[in-house]
């Protein structure tokens, strides 16, 4: 509850930072990927910081809320410089079915290249193993789809 999404953006920015300097690190091909908050934390990351070349949010909840003074996550879609996946349960209700469309109708509104994966009989955390929500055909879908997706837009240049 005592996160703010400057302090989020400060210690990822730093994350990132670290990343570009470490001599095993293509500073070109950095992605980020995130569960539940993380995911949120995707979004919110793909519009601020130009050096993530590619976001994979695993349903990213509260995307819509300021958590500070600021713009939400959602209100920063337009500043969203790469290519976002997003996998999602039908049965989630933080973010909901309803949330998924709203964010996915915004992103094409502004032409953000995204693309957005739903789940029949899985809710939130469904990739989770450790959760009872844990749907054993959705983690296997989306999986190779991230894996590939990162590989698609953070290829060697």
């Amino acid at each position: 509850m005592r996160l703010r999404d400057a302090t989020v953006i400060q210690d990822i920015n730093a994350t990132v930072s670290f990343l570009k300097s470490h001599k095993s690190v293509d500073p070109r091909r950095i992605g980020i990927v995130g569960f539940c908050m993380g995911g949120r934390i995707v979004y919110l990351m793909s519009a601020v910081n130009p050096d993530i070349g590619a976001g994979v949010m695993y349903y990213g909840g509260d995307t819509f809320s300021a958590w500070d003074g600021g713009p939400s996550p959602f209100e920063r879609t337009a500043q969203i410089h790469c290519p976002i996946m997003g996998h999602f349960g039908e049965d989630d209700m933080n973010p909901s079915p309803a949330d998924m469309k709203k964010l996915d109708a915004e992103l094409t509104r502004l032409d953000k290249p995204h693309e957005f994966y739903s789940y029949s009989n899985a809710a939130h955390a469904f990739a989770n193993f450790g959760s009872g929500n844990y749907r054993e055909h959705a983690a296997n879908a989306s999986w190779p789809r991230t894996f590939g997706f990162f590989g698609k837009h953070l290829k060697s240049v």
